[in-house]
């Protein structure tokens, strides 16, 4: 996609890619090409947030009075796209882009001075406390408690899909503070730390054989009421502020793109039988043409909505409309990674076939069938594409 750039654009650009070029390392490019689901490990991650925030540029969601960064949504896409070039990990958003600008948009003043720095600095490593067994899409049904006693609240109840759980040491809730007839009215946003007594964590191994899901038990543990943010009551405009950041306040286009060309890429060595080579297949080109179109036009749906917001636009179903079209990429991009590489790729433990099938092992083959299999939850997370669907609907017809 050809960009028209302001100067002051183009400056930043050059810096952008001069940083790159000096602070984003071989060891942290080769480790993030090997990132499989929905995060990038949590070292690698915070190694990459710490170069970041020395540079003043890892919050770009933030004000600046609280460590932010003053960027342009045409400087945040540019960054996007050139640290997916790069090889770049992604950011863990836990912290950065969805507890932190809600404590911004809602939290007290001492609540900000509290939890941003840590955020920032990655000392504090958060989890998501959301979906609950039986409230995932219908969020407003969760059941998990939180009732004020003696001046502190008593959390009880359970999450689940709760992923790095076993990492964080802190925890942003919606629970349930007041039953009320409209039960989006009777939900609070609550942060709790993971060291609290009553608090246990159990692991969700995924069908790829990798832990990064778990579920958080609450029995009778007891928070801070300095730990609600906004009023009781409020959690679900906090949750829905988030949950508009969650899906469309970030770059999705560049990371597929990043992925296209990696399978382009493997489409040049991988072979379907000892003939006939993935790149003279049709069906293979047919795919890929397909695919590329398909993002082209996600690219510049993309970029248009990001100069709208630099002219005040507020979203609206788009949102929705992004996230429903990255996701379905993402799985689709997926599927065509383990068709190139064939049927070395349905292979996850490859230890006993090292000796008789040399070739079989590389980065590549190793990435694929983890990244299809963790793909397969992308449209449901966040809101599944089927609810993202009716949101788009309604949006629609509401203005006909």
């Amino acid at each position: 996609m050809i960009l028209n750039l302001t100067d002051e654009e183009k400056c930043f650009h050059k810096e952008l890619k001069d940083f790159l070029s000096h602070e984003l390392t071989q060891d942290i490019v080769e480790e993030s090409l090997k990132t499989t689901s929905v995060f990038a490990d949590k070292d690698l991650a915070l190694k990459w947030q710490s170069k970041l925030a020395k540079q003043g540029w890892a919050a770009q969601l933030w004000p600046e009075k609280y460590g932010g960064i003053k960027w342009t949504p045409i400087q945040k896409y540019l960054f996007e796209v050139e640290c997916a070039k790069a090889g770049a990990p992604m950011l863990i958003p836990l912290g950065l882009k969805m507890v932190g600008p809600v404590i911004i948009k809602f939290g007290t003043e001492e609540q900000k001075e509290r939890f941003l720095p840590n955020i920032l600095s990655g000392d504090d490593y958060w989890c998501q406390g959301y979906s609950e067994p039986g409230s995932g899409s219908d969020l407003a049904s969760l059941r998990c408690k939180a009732e004020l006693k003696d001046g502190k609240f008593i959390v009880n109840g359970s999450k689940i899909w709760t992923t790095h759980a076993h990492y964080s040491n802190w925890i942003f809730c919606l629970v349930r503070t007041k039953n009320t007839p409209k039960p989006q009215a009777g939900i609070s946003f609550l942060l709790i730390p993971m060291n609290s007594k009553g608090i246990t964590v159990r692991p969700i191994i995924s069908i790829s054989g990798e832990h990064d899901l778990n579920e958080v038990f609450f029995e009778d543990v007891q928070v801070d009421t300095n730990n609600l943010i906004g009023e009781q009551g409020q959690g679900w405009e906090c949750a829905k502020y988030l949950l508009t950041l969650e899906r469309g306040a970030s770059v999705a286009s560049a990371r597929l793109r990043s992925t296209l060309i990696r399978i382009n890429k493997l489409t040049e060595t991988e072979q379907l039988d000892s003939k006939n080579k993935v790149n003279t297949s049709f069906y293979v080109k047919q795919k890929l043409n397909s695919l590329d179109a398909r993002l082209c036009a996600f690219e510049n749906t993309e970029f248009r909505l990001q100069k709208q917001i630099n002219s005040g636009f507020d979203y609206g179903f788009e949102p929705s409309l992004l996230k429903t079209e990255a996701t379905e990429l993402e799985q689709a991009l997926a599927e065509l990674a383990v068709e190139v590489i064939g049927p070395r790729a349905q292979i996850l433990v490859r230890d006993s076939l090292s000796q008789a099938w040399p070739s079989a092992t590389s980065d590549d083959v190793d990435w694929a069938l983890p990244r299809y299999l963790n793909s397969r939850s992308a449209t449901i997370y966040a809101g599944t594409n089927e609810i993202q669907r009716n949101l788009i609907a309604r949006s629609i017809f509401a203005n006909t």
